[in-house]
């Protein structure tokens, strides 16, 4: 007999409420990740679209111009060179970037992009001259550089525009 204000529910309704629940939160995962492949994506686009530029200026007997690349949000900088040669401007970036210190990549976002893994936030262009380390900031989604070569260098010097 039931009484009154007693609720009564079969073992099959509790089970269906913990499959949506289940369900529900896959799904939310599943968007999750996919939303951060996106960003990965964007970074990979970045680096190759740099290496266009930088192979068509290296490919030249005289280059100047500008390259503007897209950035995905949550980098603030993309810094250049030797992290060795990190001057004091850039306290928050070498603490950061410590973890780099021994891989061979002279390309570096600042703080690395989120939710991709960390081969990402790193890269090594080639053909490049670098002068010590430097960092552009991010505006708008955007990171503007120079790129520069005379028929007297064999590298494509790159710097902030």
């Amino acid at each position: 007999m039931i009484k009154k204000g007693q609720v009564q529910i079969s073992f099959s309704m509790i089970f269906s409420i913990l499959v949506i629940i289940a369900i529900l939160g896959v799904s939310f995962y599943v968007i999750t990740f996919f939303l951060n492949l996106d960003t990965c994506g964007d970074v990979g686009f970045f680096y190759r679209d740099l290496d266009l530029e930088i192979e068509k200026a290296w490919k030249s007997q005289i280059y100047s111009g500008e390259f503007e690349g897209d950035i995905p949000s949550g980098v603030d900088s993309v810094c250049f060179g030797d992290l060795n040669s990190i001057g004091s401007d850039f306290y928050g970036e070498r603490e950061f970037l410590k973890k780099y210190r021994r891989a061979e990549k002279n390309v570096f976002l600042y703080p690395e992009a989120e939710g991709c893994d960390i081969g990402m936030s790193t890269y090594k262009v080639e053909h490049v001259d670098i002068e010590g380390f430097w960092c552009v900031d991010v505006v708008g989604g955007k990171v503007t550089l120079r790129l520069e070569r005379d028929n007297s260098g064999a590298l494509v010097k790159l710097s902030s525009s």
